[in-house]
């Protein structure tokens, strides 16, 4: 064979993989497959039968190539008595595209709720992605995890749209996915789930008419105050806000009457 190429689409370290392809040889009457090994070098090596390929498809899938201990990519041809005893070989380039500098600030104020803007900085090798697959998961490592959106490859960012659940899940994973396959090891942020409910809330009423009201509401600010900017009081029919309606303005933050 001729023309062997293989441009790796595998986004993990130390992993290669995408569509290995050959030109066939000019006489192949008499080959009946292809056979795809990994390989110390150029040599056959310690090599490893990897795919046999019919003759005809001069191309084969290659899912987590061992880049690491054998680099070498070989491809021999095969007859129906023997095998080519010199093959043709490449050495697999591994390309690697994980993003960097995750950032995600949660400005949902409640608990077990998430909204506010996911943002990353892409990788080097940014022509290779095609998606950003966004899970929360429950670890580093994947473990549980649930997709929340597959994000274009020409994009950096997510937004988490007000009350957002968050499952209870711990952890951010972003993983690059190409053409060919999704990364089996994700750039991971730990989760900070902000909940800022005042504390103490007192009314006196001065208003001594019926069916009206007058006063001072009061409260304490939150325990975790760091993204709260401003509050707003309401009147509610219950305390799930039900025909909620508000009092006044909205109060800017360090005002609590």
């Amino acid at each position: 064979v001729s023309n062997l190429d293989c441009l790796d689409r595998d986004l993990d370290l130390g992993e290669t993989g995408g569509v290995v392809s050959w030109t066939p040889p000019a006489s192949a009457g008499r080959v009946i497959l292809y056979r795809v090994y990994a390989s110390t070098d150029f040599n056959g090596t310690d090599k490893v039968l990897w795919a046999d390929v019919p003759v005809g498809t001069n191309a084969a899938d290659l899912f987590d190539f061992p880049y690491r201990t054998r680099p070498v990519l070989l491809v021999y041809s095969k007859s129906a008595l023997a095998k080519q005893t010199t093959p043709v070989g490449l050495v697999q380039i591994d390309a690697q595209a994980s993003v960097d500098n995750v950032s995600f600030t949660d400005l949902d104020l409640d608990e077990g709720e998430l909204g506010g803007y996911l943002k990353w900085v892409a990788p080097i090798a940014d022509f290779l992605v095609t998606r950003y697959m966004v899970y929360l998961a429950n670890d580093t490592t994947g473990g549980g995890r649930v997709l929340q959106s597959a994000v274009d490859g020409s994009e950096n960012n997510l937004t988490f749209a007000a009350d957002s659940p968050s499952l209870n899940l711990t952890h951010l994973l972003i993983y690059t996915k190409s053409s060919f396959v999704e990364q089996s090891t994700p750039i991971s942020f730990v989760l900070y789930d902000s909940a800022a409910l005042v504390e103490n809330v007192s009314y006196i009423g001065r208003d001594l008419d019926l069916l009206q009201l007058g006063g001072v509401t009061a409260w304490n600010p939150p325990a975790d105050s760091a993204q709260v900017v401003g509050y707003r009081v309401y009147l509610a029919e219950d305390s799930t806000g039900t025909g909620r309606s508000q009092v006044g303005l909205e109060l800017p933050f360090g005002t609590n009457m």
